[in-house]
């Protein structure tokens, strides 16, 4: 078994979809099902990928879950392109990183709870982008408003759901 930052950040991220999928219960059944429903999917496609990265043999039976993904080519060290296990192996364990991505998915469990989730989403992938990514303020913005724009319609519009808090 290997413990490595994708591991510690696949496991975080179990927890807090898990929570997450908790406080749907105390949803009415209509609003339940969606939260339920992507939560489930959502831990599962997690845990597949937590075995492949803790297990040498998972990672070889499910030829799906790769290591190397769409934006491995967007992630840099050292002025050079790598791919993020490399980047683990080279120069040690990220643990700062991953704690400081798990710190950004404490944060918007807080603020969900006490914040509208439409502006909650917005602000959070706002920041996120434009902090962590370092992808620009620009991007950032389009992409945090075109999230924001398709939570409103899809939600507002089209299924009508009140985002009072």
């Amino acid at each position: 078994m290997r413990i490595s930052a994708r591991s510690i950040f696949s496991f975080f991220l179990i927890v807090v979809v898990a929570i997450m999928v908790f406080l749907s219960f105390d949803y009415n059944d209509k609003a339940r099902f969606f939260p339920l429903l992507f939560g489930g999917v959502t831990i599962i496609l997690i845990g597949l990928q937590l075995l492949s990265d803790c297990f040498s043999g998972f990672e070889k039976r499910l030829a799906f879950v790769g290591r190397k993904s769409a934006f491995s080519k967007l992630i840099k060290t050292g002025g050079e392109t790598q791919n993020p296990s490399e980047a683990e192996q080279s120069s040690g364990v990220p643990f700062v990183r991953v704690f400081r991505l798990f710190l950004w998915l404490v944060a918007l469990t807080a603020a969900l709870y006490f914040f509208n989730y439409v502006a909650v989403s917005v602000v959070f992938i706002f920041l996120l982008i434009a902090l962590e990514a370092k992808a620009g303020w620009l991007r950032a913005l389009f992409v945090a408003l075109s999230v924001g724009i398709f939570i409103f319609a899809l939600f507002g519009i089209i299924l009508r759901v009140n985002f009072q808090v």
